[in-house]
This record gives structure tokens, sequence and C-alpha cells, in this order.
């Protein structure tokens, strides 16, 4: 007819959805747009119209890939997984650790891992030369993670928000209980994170030791000792 009656759009996972409001069998319009069906007869729901922002790979301890962690545009952090088979979704599996293979290669030489929240500030890290890594859930942690890195030196960094600081200090008094020697910072007012410090043309000497009565917004004198920022005091760092 002459009067449109047909929406089109994509979901957060990059799948065509369609609604037909005259009341056009869905088979109909996959038809009419030329949409691919699978073996099974069925639509295929992904269609590659969008390319996520960037994408994370995991491995094992081995350097296999084990899972791909894409982040897609949109407000707030959208992410999705992928298996190496093109499977979508974890599936149960679980990631472990990013950058698995330099953080077990720190842990058996006795060198330091940085652990920050996200993938993002793990690899500003890493391009600095820096062991890094993150979980592959955000806010969570999990013990086999902290079994990883039982014994090692490890720097943690805060987000700095409230979540950012409690998430930091659960891990640090989890990897403690584990035989770890532990330092926690915060990158100083007004930066959210250690990217945003780096990104600003900060440096790592401006993180802060994140203390019991670290303030969110206020700014921080950095721990100074012995001439040396707070980072540079962690045994074993150079």
């Amino acid at each position: 007819d002459h009067h449109p009656s047909l929406r089109l759009g994509l979901n957060d996972h990059g799948n065509v959805w369609a609604e037909c409001k005259a009341g056009c069998p869905r088979e109909a319009v996959r038809e009419a747009l030329g949409l691919p069906t699978g073996a099974d007869g069925q639509a295929v729901r992904r269609v590659a119209t969008r390319a996520p922002l960037r994408g994370y790979v995991y491995e094992d301890s081995g350097g296999a890939p084990v899972a791909l962690k894409l982040r897609w545009r949109g407000r707030g952090a959208r992410f999705s997984w992928r298996l190496p088979d093109g499977t979508d979704g974890l599936r149960g599996l679980d990631p472990g650790l990013y950058h698995r293979p330099e953080v077990d290669a720190a842990v058996r030489a006795g060198g330091v891992v940085w652990k920050v929240e996200g993938e993002r500030d793990a690899d500003t890290l890493a391009a600095r030369g820096l062991t890094s890594t993150t979980g592959p859930h955000g806010l969570t942690w999990h013990p086999a993670w902290t079994a990883i890195l039982a014994g090692a030196t490890i720097v943690v960094v805060a987000d700095r928000d409230r979540r950012g600081f409690d998430h930091a200090r659960a891990v640090a008094a989890e990897l403690a209980s584990a035989g770890c020697t532990v330092t926690t910072l915060v990158p100083p007012s007004p930066h959210k994170d250690v990217s945003e410090l780096l990104e600003a043309e900060g440096s790592l000497d401006d993180l802060e030791e994140l203390a019991a009565d670290t303030d969110i917004g206020a700014p921080k004198v950095r721990l100074i000792k012995d001439g040396r920022p707070a980072w540079a005091q962690i045994p074993g760092h150079w």
C-alpha cells in the first residue's frame, strides 16, 4: 500500500528486528527483505550490518584464544562475548584473566602484576611495558583468579568512584589472603581511571595510595617516601 507500515532496527547484539503494522507474516517480511535463512529454515539472526568498537582477546596460559569480548557502540558500556568457533556467548565458560600468558610469566619470574578495572586500562598499561590484567566481568572477582596470582606482587589500581574503591579493596584483601604483596592505588581527582590520567599527560607517579579515608572527589597529595612516588616503592618493581 502507500502507507509506511514496516519498521526495522538493530538490537544491542547486532540482530535485525522487523515490525509490520499491516500484519504481514514474518516469513513474508524476511523474503521481501532478502534476509538469509539457516539450514533449518529459520531466519539467521545475526546480520553483518555493524562492527564493534573494539575487541579484547582472552587467552589461556599457553596463548591460545579462549574468548573474544566485544564492545559495541551505545550509551554506557555494552559488551558481548564470542567463542573461537563463532558461537555467541560464553556458554558457561570462564575466560580467566586478561593477558593471561604475560601474567603467568610475571608471577613465575617474581615480577609485578597490575590489576586494573577493565580491558582498556589493562591495554593502556601493557602499551607502557607493564604486566597488567583485569577480570572479564567488570566489578566481579573469582577465587580462581586469586589462585592464578597467589604469592605474587600486585598493584591494584581502583577507578575513582565508590564502586571502584570497594572493588579494589575487596580484591586487595583476597589477594593478600593468598600471600600476595599488594599495593592499592587510585588516580588523582578528577581522573576516573588510569587511562584517563595518562591520556591527560599525567604519569604513574601521580597515582595516590587508596587509603581508608580517601575521598572520591577531592584531590590528594600523592604518597612519597624516600623521594619516590607510591608505585615506585613496590618490591621488585625495578
